[in-house]
């Protein structure tokens, strides 16, 4: 889905004061990752990037202790996606909706033409069962479980000792996005998993943990195998030399970005309290710093220009989002003066 994403204030003429549209937040203040960056500007024209960002993936393995063939640096979790998508083309897809759309996208465009049906992939909130657990020679026999923990748009995180004991027994091949898992109190999987589950594949991102989302920073976690078999369907020079740089620096000073988690999570409920004290509007549980908002009056499209409009305010039309009826919205946490700002105009749209 190239258009129909959060963060699109491209699309207005007039300037955004707080945008609470994409899962960014301004907890985050990632200042020195940028002075650091704009010193290495001069990286843009002097060589190439590594063609294959070995050396970030050296780094990165080594700082979860893993070997460097299981890591795949990509430009962002999204070309992870639509890599997996390609390297296991054609094959049943289970996904569980909502979330994420580009896990339906990338699937559907890796078919061939004459596969594009909409049969090719099957839609579920339930585990699709199988037995195998172990990624066969041929690829042919695969299923694909996509799976985001904690889940866009919803907020929620699979249980953890659940999920291990389904990939032990269930499905042939799972993909978990953890993109999000930076922003969550509820455990998740880790580095260790990987050693332990070979038909695992974890994605994860850069992006959002430390505020790059125009350099596109991301990378898979797997079992040998499917590294290899990844990395064949990749383009040279896929992530750029500023993403590379960023990626190393961060690798380098893991806590020079701060985050305090229990702080925005703490706002979060605070925002979310104060949403659902405001009539026409039925915000959802979530686990982490962005939930939905179901709207008894009013469309989603209506609210988001009003608030643009009236507000300078951008948030998420989630009506798109498969799976999901009626009107809904997603706002991600910003810090709470700018909370404040979407409460009131919140509060005006519900009493105009």
């Amino acid at each position: 889905m190239l258009t129909g994403h959060g963060d699109d204030a491209y699309l207005y003429d007039q300037s955004i004061r707080i945008n609470f549209s994409s899962n960014l937040t301004r907890w985050i203040s990632n200042e020195p990752l940028i002075d650091y960056l704009r010193q290495h500007l001069s990286a843009l024209a002097s060589s190439y990037p590594e063609p294959t960002a070995a050396r970030l993936e050296h780094s990165i393995a080594a700082s979860l202790g893993l070997q460097d063939n299981n890591i795949l640096v990509t430009s962002g979790a999204t070309e992870a996606i639509y890599t997996i998508a390609r390297a296991f083309a054609n094959m049943q897809s289970v996904i569980h909706e909502p979330t994420f759309s580009e896990y339906r996208d990338a699937t559907y465009n890796a078919l061939e033409p004459v596969a594009q049906t909409s049969s090719s992939v099957k839609y579920s909130c339930e585990m699709f069962p199988q037995t195998r657990t172990s990624v066969p020679q041929d690829p042919r026999h695969c299923v694909l479980h996509w799976i985001c923990s904690p889940n866009n748009p919803t907020g929620e995180t699979y249980d953890v000792v659940a999920l291990r004991k389904e990939i032990t027994t269930g499905g042939l091949l799972y993909i978990i996005d953890q993109s999000y898992s930076a922003f969550t109190l509820k455990p998740t999987l880790t580095a260790d998993d990987i050693q332990h589950y070979p038909n695992l594949i974890i994605l994860q991102s850069m992006t959002k943990r430390y505020g790059i989302p125009g350099l596109r920073l991301g990378y898979v976690m797997a079992a040998p195998q499917i590294i290899e078999r990844l990395r064949e369907q990749r383009m040279p020079w896929a992530v750029n030399s500023l993403a590379l740089a960023a990626g190393q620096w961060i690798i380098d000073n893991p806590d020079a970005i701060p985050f305090d988690l229990h702080a925005c999570l703490a706002e979060t409920q605070r925002l979310h309290r104060a949403i659902a004290a405001i009539d026409c509007f039925e915000p959802q549980p979530t686990d982490t710093h962005y939930f939905l908002v179901s709207l008894t009056r009013g469309t989603a499209a209506e609210l988001k220009q009003w608030l643009v409009t009236q507000h300078g305010l951008l948030i998420r039309d989630a009506t798109n989002f498969r799976g999901l009826e009626g009107e809904w919205i997603r706002v991600s946490t910003q810090l709470p003066d700018d909370n404040d700002i979407l409460i009131n105009a919140l509060q005006q749209w519900s009493n105009s």
